[in-house]
């Protein structure tokens, strides 16, 4: 799979956990939810998901939290 363009397990498993969430999303409450992944898979995942525009990235350094861009 890796960066060959094809969608990951991991991707679906955030992608899945951050569709049905409505707010603020911290990484640490993906990797709580997302047992199976790791920390730095988790925020792999995050960061594509903010690069396709699913995702807008707020605040910075442990005050960073996450909003769906469909729910400005």
């Amino acid at each position: 799979m890796g960066d060959s363009g094809s969608r990951s397990l991991a991707y679906d498993i955030v992608k899945n956990y951050v569709n049905g969430k409505i707010g603020k999303i911290a990484a640490a409450d993906v990797v709580v939810n997302c047992p199976r992944l790791g920390k730095s898979t988790v925020l792999r995942e995050i960061k594509k998901l903010i690069k396709e525009g699913f995702l807008t990235k707020q605040g910075g350094g442990r005050s960073t939290y996450y909003i769906r861009s469909d729910s400005k």
